[in-house]
């Protein structure tokens, strides 16, 4: 792959259960934060904070959207089910000097936890918010995956490297 300097967003859409979400203001993406266990004992200097790399932690995605969105997107959001974000991202080759762009996809089974309707002032904007517990993560750049994550399948494909596979073949 050659080198690329990223540089911002060059813009996206959100779709919920296939439909295309109007009025998305922001997307936070999930944090894969794996558990760990604390490791210590003879030989080992100090304590050590082990992850466990079957062990993914609770991962959330939040979306923030215009509240005078559409009823449509507010009843496929409040659904939870399938997301799919398509986003560009701009880049720049060093060596020549071009700007280019780079594709950008997630995808994500999601269950709602929470709905948050934003506060009422007068004449400021009023936003939506919708977290979801996301249950399966999969991040594709430039048709690469580069993560794949599906809690209730015991998949966790990080850069290529598989590790959970060696546990799926244990169970």
């Amino acid at each position: 792959m050659k080198k690329i300097v990223s540089s911002k967003t060059a813009g996206f859409n959100l779709y919920a259960n296939a439909y295309r979400c109007e009025d998305v203001v922001s997307i936070e993406m999930p944090e894969m934060e794996l558990e760990t266990e604390e490791v210590a004992g003879a030989g080992i200097l100090g304590k050590i904070e082990m992850p466990a790399m079957t062990d993914i932690g609770s991962m959330e995605i939040t979306i923030k959207l215009k509240a005078t969105s559409s009823s449509r997107t507010y009843k496929e959001l409040a659904k939870g089910g399938m997301l799919e974000t398509r986003w560009a991202t701009n880049v720049i080759d060093p060596t020549t000097g071009f700007p280019d762009l780079v594709s950008n996809k997630a995808y994500a089974k999601v269950v709602l936890k929470k709905i948050a309707d934003g506060t009422l002032e007068n004449g400021s904007p009023q936003e939506a918010e919708f977290t979801f517990e996301c249950l399966t993560w999969k991040r594709v750049v430039n048709g690469e995956t580069v993560v794949e994550i599906d809690k209730l399948n015991n998949i966790n494909k990080i850069a290529g490297q598989d590790f959970s596979s060696k546990l799926s073949s244990m169970l």
